[in-house]
């Protein structure tokens, strides 16, 4: 049985890091799929998330790197 992921999660999708900023229990985010946010922002600053099957996601194996 696979763990829930939950939003703040890093993980990858198909091989690129992500973080998940929320889940198909918020009703802008289609059964059975998670909202990614790679880093990308739009022309205005705003962030661009995309929403992929929660199939395709894999929690991030090793914890993050911080740097100051």
């Amino acid at each position: 049985m696979r763990l829930p992921l939950n939003p703040g999660q890093f993980v990858t999708v198909a091989g690129s890091p992500g973080v998940v900023i929320g889940t198909y229990n918020d009703p802008a985010i289609p059964q059975d799929h998670l909202a990614v946010w790679f880093g990308e922002i739009t022309a205005s600053g705003d962030p661009r998330v995309k929403t992929v099957p929660e199939e395709d996601v894999t929690p991030l194996e090793k914890p993050a790197e911080y740097y100051h």
